[in-house]
């Protein structure tokens, strides 16, 4: 014979207990473990008609005991997926979790604007070939928008890995090189930083301050020229 009986729970320093049928219990739950109480008192219940179909009154210790142990394991279980959904929230905020989005953001949107995705795996930069002509400063607008920036060529090896890439005879490609008219000086514009490497033209740069921005041309040699003009883009991602 089943008999069902209403079984009331506490829930005292976050675990939870079975009061007998002559006690009662007004204080609400606190809200940590509230939610989950509400479930678990209906799974508690169905324990409870399983565990005494043998005709166990529902408040004999055994009965009680047997629901009160299942109770615990059933909110021990869901604190510990709350600890799990904590970490990975923990996990997403992390430094490595974010690149890992940043490098398939840059990957993605230069693919959808049907560019040209290459690696350096020694540095592990990112670099996206657009043959799209643009003023250097939406050149400059797109790859912020990829999570980039315009090229900016620190070394010797990267210019010469930059070389096999894209043909520079006959197509100009924008860099991320820009004259700082106040100190009349030419500076990578996304980092600030003052050139430590550079591969101008013999002639170059020759603008006396009429041509502030910089690209490759002519076998990977730098040039000075008007920002207004219409050049390809390479955005990069360090």
């Amino acid at each position: 014979m089943i008999s069902l009986v209403i079984l009331t729970l506490t829930l005292k320093d976050n675990r939870f207990h079975c009061l007998n049928k002559n006690q009662f219990y007004s204080s609400k739950p606190n809200e940590e473990g509230y939610m989950a109480g509400l479930y678990l008192i209906q799974v508690t219940i169905l324990i409870c008609l399983i565990a005494c179909v043998d005709g166990q009154a529902l408040y004999e210790e055994i009965c009680v005991n047997k629901i009160v142990n299942e109770m615990h394991q059933f909110y021990d279980r869901e604190m510990q997926l709350q600890t799990q959904v904590n970490k990975l929230k923990d996990q997403l905020g992390s430094c490595t979790c974010r690149d890992t989005v940043e490098f398939l953001q840059f990957h993605l949107s230069c693919l959808s604007e049907k560019g040209t995705y290459r690696e350096q795996s020694v540095a592990k930069n990112q670099y996206c070939f657009i043959k799209s002509a643009s003023t250097w400063t939406d050149s400059k607008t797109k790859c912020q928008s990829f999570g980039g920036h315009l090229l900016e060529i620190e070394t010797q090896s990267e210019q010469i890995w930059l070389k096999g890439k894209v043909s520079f005879l006959e197509e100009r490609w924008w860099i991320g090189a820009a004259l700082d008219t106040v100190k009349n000086v030419w500076i990578w514009d996304y980092s600030g930083t003052a050139m430590s490497f550079t591969n101008w033209h013999p002639v170059e740069p020759n603008g006396e301050g009429r041509e502030q921005c910089a690209l490759m041309w002519d076998a990977d040699l730098w040039q000075d020229y008007p920002c207004t003009d219409l050049f390809y883009i390479i955005c990069e991602r360090n």
